[in-house]
């Protein structure tokens, strides 16, 4: 069966004719602020990051769950094998690129991110609600898991990092990639992966919409020269989606997310921590 859109980040114009159709399901992803909410998407359900789509039990946030407690999450939610699944968020774009990974390493093609959130859903002239929907039902959703959308071990991070194979790129900003801003979590220390490359989420978009491929290729021509695999990182593994899917706009195929990210890495004992 034909996708429903070629590309993995669409705009409002083309979610808008799908609304109603009974196989979409749209997922709002907000982080911060989104207990206050009070205007969603038609048919919005809740994808939430921090508490049924982590790992709660690792001590680094965000970390990945197994498949099966992926799996069970997105049946509560009432995903189906057969959903076409839009994620959205209130601030444009920030962790709706993370849910988006999540699904598409768990197995689900059909997942799409709206390029610019509910502002560019507003700024467009659609309508809003003033509610979440709750799903009818237990949905059927089955994960398979493809181990190549995340570097999981510290040692396999290591081994990019010595041999340059694999660009790793950072998504925090330049302060706290050079050491000379504080983390947000207590106890963090700031700087850089010895080898690892800056680059601050906020440059792969414009507007609150990510930039065109063209503009992207360019971005990480310029990082990763001739190499067409590379492996992203940020605080805890949310911002770090921004720019992998950015990179996969931009023509990349092989890139993953180091899970732990920063707060693994300078959490962990023998992992250099650089500063400028």
């Amino acid at each position: 069966m034909t996708n429903a859109f070629a590309t993995p980040v669409i705009n409002s114009e083309q979610l808008a004719p799908l609304l109603g159709d009974p196989r979409l399901v749209v997922l709002d992803a907000s982080m911060a602020g989104a207990a206050k909410a009070t205007e969603f998407l038609p048919g919005a359900r809740y994808f939430d990051i921090d508490r049924d789509f982590s790992d709660l039990a690792n001590p680094f946030p965000h970390g990945l769950q197994s498949a099966e407690e992926f799996q069970a999450a997105a049946r509560r939610l009432g995903l189906n094998d057969d959903s076409i699944i839009v994620v959205y968020e209130a601030k444009g774009v920030f962790a709706s690129p993370r849910a988006w990974w999540l699904l598409k390493s768990m197995g689900h093609d059909e997942t799409y991110v709206l390029d610019g959130g509910m502002r560019a859903w507003k700024a467009a002239g659609f309508d809003t609600v003033g509610h979440r929907e709750e799903p009818a039902a237990e949905g059927d959703f089955t994960a398979r898991f493809d181990p190549s959308w995340y570097v999981i071990p510290v040692d396999e991070l290591k081994g990019y990092l010595a041999s340059g194979e694999k660009p790793v790129l950072d998504a925090r900003s330049a302060g706290r990639f050079a050491g000379t801003d504080p983390e947000p979590r207590e106890g963090v220390p700031s700087g850089h992966m010895p080898g690892a490359k800056n680059l601050p989420f906020t440059e792969v978009l414009e507007g609150g919409l990510y930039k065109s491929p063209e503009e992207l290729k360019e971005i990480f021509a310029d990082l990763a020269g001739e190499k067409k695999a590379l492996v992203t990182s940020c605080g805890s593994g949310v911002t770090a989606a921004i720019i992998g899917l950015g990179a996969r706009l931009a023509g990349y195929e092989d890139v993953a997310i180091f899970d732990g990210s920063w707060t693994e890495w300078a959490g962990t004992p023998g992992c250099e921590i650089v500063t400028d």
